[in-house]
């Protein structure tokens, strides 16, 4: 914001690395244009529970497939070194209603190291399974 705002006065600015926020929203700005995102993700550059919560939330709110699948294409982006139970539970949910049963079975197996006890993710892989 600043940098359009010193743009439009015509003042010179030193360039500068994006801060890791700023990084993250540009990179899901250039997934949804379309355009290939670079893996793996720089964990140093790139806000990475940014972009998690935004798939994360996108896909709770998602109304149609379209949406639910960005969502959870973002999500798998980060998914190798966001490994919270919670995300992980989402996004495997995420998977079987997109109909990727055998990644949904992974996360839910990856929940119960983490978690050996959650009844979330036995009741998944139940409902995969069977």
């Amino acid at each position: 914001m600043v940098d359009a705002i010193l743009s439009q006065l015509e003042l010179n600015t030193a360039q500068r690395l994006a801060y890791p926020d700023e990084q993250a929203v540009s990179l899901i700005q250039q997934f949804l244009a379309g355009q290939p995102v670079p893996q793996p993700l720089d964990e140093k550059l790139v806000d990475i529970p940014l972009m998690a919560i935004w798939g994360y939330y996108s896909l709770q709110f998602a109304k149609a497939e379209p949406e639910r699948k960005q969502a959870v294409q973002v999500m798998e982006m980060v998914s190798a070194s966001f490994t919270d139970p919670q995300f992980l539970m989402a996004l495997a949910q995420g998977q079987l209603q997109l109909g990727n049963t055998t990644r949904a079975v992974e996360l839910a197996k990856a929940v119960l190291k983490q978690q050996p006890d959650s009844k979330a993710a036995q009741e998944m892989l139940t409902k995969a399974q069977g």
